[in-house]
C-alpha cells in the first residue's frame, strides 16, 4: 500500500483524489521503491542460503 510522509510520519494513502501532485508522486515513488526492495529480497535470500550451504560443505 502506498504511503506519504507528513510531519515525519508515514500516512497510508486510501483516497488518491485528495492528494496534491507532489504527494501523489511521493506515494507512487514509495510504493515502487517498496516493490523493488521486496523483489531484491526474494532474489538475494535464496542466493545467500546457497552460499552459506556451500561454505558449510567446504568446512566439513
Amino acid at each position: 500500500m502506498p504511503w506519504i510522509t507528513k510531519n515525519g510520519r508515514r500516512q497510508f494513502v486510501g483516497d488518491w483524489g485528495s492528494l496534491s501532485d507532489g504527494e501523489r508522486w511521493q506515494a507512487i515513488h514509495n510504493r515502487n521503491a517498496a516493490r523493488e526492495e521486496e523483489a531484491r529480497r526474494w532474489t538475494e535470500e535464496p542466493q545467500k542460503k546457497k552460499q552459506q550451504a556451500a561454505e558449510e560443505k567446504e568446512k566439513s
